[in-house]
């Protein structure tokens, strides 16, 4: 996240279990998922998010709601966490269904898939290509 600075990112891994791994600590890294909307009214972002919700990848109440709708949807539940925090990851064992949501995502612009960083993982380090 500290590569990243409240725009968007993507972090390429050499294995299938190193992108659920990146997905699920960038999910734990950023704030809570926005629970009621008198709080995420309140809330201000740390990175300068364009409403001040707490949340990085977040932009919108709309945007959340969308992510919400469609974490219900996934059938993997590690990438069904990762959807409600803005965060997904995408690898050859996911199956047909989550693929196509996914796809789906990026023809909505829920996920903002025009990446600003680009990083690769490597083991436990975080190389900047930029």
């Amino acid at each position: 996240m500290q590569h990243s600075t409240g725009k968007s990112a993507l972090v390429f891994c050499s294995t299938r279990k190193g992108a659920q791994e990146a997905a699920l600590l960038s999910k734990r890294r950023s704030s809570a998922p926005l629970k009621k909307k008198k709080e995420a009214a309140h809330c201000l972002s740390q990175t300068g998010g364009s409403l001040g919700y707490s949340n990085p990848f977040m932009k919108s109440m709309q945007q959340y709601e969308h992510l919400k709708e469609a974490s219900l949807m996934c059938s993997d539940k590690q990438l069904q966490a990762c959807i409600v925090h803005g965060v997904d990851y995408h690898h050859g064992g996911l199956c047909l269904k989550d693929r196509v949501l996914l796809r789906g995502f990026s023809s909505r612009v829920t996920f903002n898939y025009y990446a600003q960083r680009i990083l690769w993982r490597m083991a436990s380090t975080y190389l900047h290509i930029p």
